[in-house]
């Protein structure tokens, strides 16, 4: 992949290409200077207008959308780096302080006040006009854009189209269980990061053991197996008896009278996404024989976290 070329192929047919996770060595950020309107004008007409450039980032796209839509740069392509999901790194430089804000995602009005009045020239407003969240994640930054920023004006004056950097192929992953790789888990996106940051230094074959965002994870891997020659496969979860701990018996009819431990009926939560309700039956003997196993893995340095939820009265105590 050829990201210049990819570049100057969409200059031949837009005017502007917009960069979305992608970051040039040669261009920066500074949307630390676009804090009001007059500075907007003021940093378009020098830093894009002026300089008759052609490619700008996705955050300084979303600020100076409505001065793009009477220009003549109301052709846009914007080059959407798909690696990503919804966290992209930050590309533009920030203050720190504001950083720490930011970084608390969820920003009452009270508090934008708040730091807008003891700040002054730091408009906390603006960045959470076009940052919906932005984390710290190995002394390094990712953002989700608020994809909603144009929601309060009309811009059909701008025509614009997405265009992914890498190739998204439909493929088959192998499933297995029994080769001895190393299993990397990914349950959040935190984890997906944590992957792609270590993705260049992977130099064995490895399973990846995806419970969060699947299918789209699938074909983030894909590309990532073509471009850097690995075989990453996915992790076959096979069933196995659990060990029996005889003390529970003990306790249950110790504590609770009971000889023996209750079925539960459950929604399949899977089947729920497809929107089908199906029942299934799990014991508590099973839920308590699973914490307890995980627990004892957890002393050999591979345990995995355990969550268990069960409506009242499913006996959870």
């Amino acid at each position: 992949m050829n990201l210049e070329r990819k570049i100057k192929d969409l200059l031949q047919k837009y005017n502007l290409v917009v960069l979305k996770g992608i970051k040039l060595e040669n261009i920066n950020s500074e949307i630390s200077k676009l804090i009001n309107k007059d500075s907007r004008i003021q940093y378009y007409y020098e830093n894009i207008f002026s300089q008759k450039r052609r490619v700008i980032y996705y955050d300084e796209y979303l600020i100076l959308k409505e001065f793009l839509k009477g220009s003549n740069n109301n052709k846009i392509a914007i080059l959407n780096n798909n690696m990503y999901i919804n966290y992209y790194p930050l590309i533009s430089s920030i203050d720190k302080d504001i950083l720490k804000v930011l970084i608390k995602n969820d920003i009452e009005d009270s508090e934008v006040q708040y730091y807008e009045d003891v700040s002054l020239d730091k408009d906390i407003r603006t960045y959470t006009t076009i940052f919906s969240s932005i984390n710290e994640l190995d002394n390094e930054y990712y953002c989700i854009y608020n994809e909603d920023v144009d929601d309060y004006n009309s811009f059909d004056e701008i025509e614009e189209k997405y265009f992914n950097l890498y190739v998204e192929e439909n493929f088959s992953f192998k499933k297995s269980s029994n080769k001895g790789y190393k299993i990397f888990e990914i349950v959040e996106e935190e984890d997906y990061l944590h992957f792609l940051k270590k993705i260049s230094s992977i130099k064995e074959n490895m399973y990846l053991d995806i419970s969060w965002n699947k299918e789209e994870i699938e074909k983030k891997v894909n590309i990532l197996n073509n471009i850097y020659n690995l075989k990453i496969e996915l992790y076959l979860k096979e069933e196995k008896e659990l060990p029996k701990y005889n003390e529970v018996y003990n306790i249950l009819k110790k504590y609770w009278s009971f000889d023996s431990f209750r079925e539960l009926s459950l929604y399949d939560a899977e089947k729920m996404e497809e929107g089908v309700k199906e029942v299934y039956s799990l014991s508590q003997e099973n839920i308590i024989k699973t914490i307890i196993n995980e627990s004892e893995n957890a002393y050999k340095s591979y345990g995995r976290d355990v969550f268990v939820t069960a409506p009242t009265g499913a006996g959870k105590s």
